[in-house]
Order: C-alpha cells, then structure tokens, then sequence
C-alpha cells in the first residue's frame, strides 16, 4: 500500500478513508474498532467509543511496523479476526487494495452477520505502465526483483492483465454483497465517500436495497 505514483500514495489515501469512516462512527456515539494488518502481522484495537480511539486508529495507520520482505499481507486472516471478534451485528468497512484472491471466503463469511463497505484504493500505474523501455520491478512483499523491458506489446498485455484482474476483484466483492466505493490516488477521495453516503441516505429514504 505505500506505492503511489502521483499526489498521493495508496497508504495515505487508505488512511484519509479510515478517518472518514472513524469520525463519522464516532460522531454517531458508536464503538470503534479496528484490526489492521502490515506484511503478515495483525494488530486488533478493542472497540471503544469516541474521536480520541479514531485518533489512536489513525495513529496506528501512520506509522506501521516494518513489512518490506516479510510476505504478502493476510487480509484474509485480518478479515476473519474482524469476524471472530464482532459477536454482535454491525457495520465493517474493509480498505485495501483487494489484490490477489485469498481474501475473498473470508469476506463472503463477513458479509453474512455484518453490514459491509469495500473500500478499494489503487493507483493510475497499476492498470497502465508507459513503453518506456528497460525498467526494473521489486515485489516489496518478498523482495523479489526483475528487469522488464515495457514494450508498446507489453503495455497492451499489462492493461489487459489488469482489466481482468480488475473485474475478477468486482465479481468478488458482488458476490459478497457488499457496498463498494472505489478510490484512486490521482482521484477526489473525499468527493467518493461523500457521494456514497448521500446515496446510501436516498435509497434508505426510499427503501431501495433494505433488507439485502
């Protein structure tokens, strides 16, 4: 997650939606709580009430443990510790990249008991890379490294490969029946969030999508 090729990376984006959410949570004198996941490590926050345990989150969030080379992240074990936890019924929003697909049982459980937001965060590289020639990658997971040389053919075949990724991560997060609000860090993160909210708010007055 701290990758980002414009204003912003998708860490720092991932964390101005988690204030979002917090704040909002906290204003509504609802618990909070959170469990966050850097490389193969877990740390859970205890639920509590109040702007004071969003700041403790975010605080959290802005300087995570070291996880360069240590593995991919266990969003999937993140995921079902939010289940093992939550007892009672409420609203989970996960934030992520959603890469891979090891997640995706775990999420489809979640949703069963809970009220679920998806918050997906990518960045504009991610589905496109430039011609640009001799380039070398590094997998910040395991440290693995490799020269590519971008060619016009292999940029076609990355944004096709992303494309499918893209809607392979779509049909997952479908079947799970959760909201989505999809963010970019070249995009208007708040502006999403906020569009969502005043949706969720009509179909609420409306009806439409109770009881799903």
């Amino acid at each position: 997650m701290q990758f980002g090729t414009v204003a912003n990376d998708k860490a720092q984006v991932a964390t101005a939606a988690a204030a979002c959410i917090g704040f909002r949570t906290a204003r509504n004198q609802n618990r909070l709580g959170a469990v966050l996941g850097a490389g193969p490590s877990i740390h859970v926050v205890p639920p509590r009430s109040g702007s004071n345990q969003v700041r403790a989150v975010l605080s959290l969030l802005s300087a995570p443990p070291r996880s360069e080379g240590m593995g991919n992240a266990d969003l999937a074990g993140a995921i079902d510790r939010v289940g093992a936890i939550a007892n009672r019924r409420g609203f989970v929003a996960v934030i992520s990249d959603f890469r891979g697909d090891e997640w995706q049982p775990s999420l489809a459980r979640l949703s069963l008991r809970h009220d679920l937001l998806a918050i997906t965060v990518a960045d504009p590289r991610e589905h496109d890379v430039p011609p640009i020639g001799l380039v070398e990658l590094v997998d910040p997971a395991t440290g693995a490294s490799r020269e590519v040389r971008v060619t016009a053919k292999v940029q076609e075949r990355f944004a096709a490969a992303a494309q499918e990724e893209r809607t392979r991560r779509a049909e997952a997060l479908g079947r799970s029946r959760a909201d989505v609000i999809e963010l970019s860090t070249d995009g208007d993160w708040l502006g999403a969030i906020v569009q969502h909210t005043q949706r969720r708010r009509v179909q609420a007055v409306r009806g439409d999508g109770i009881g799903r």
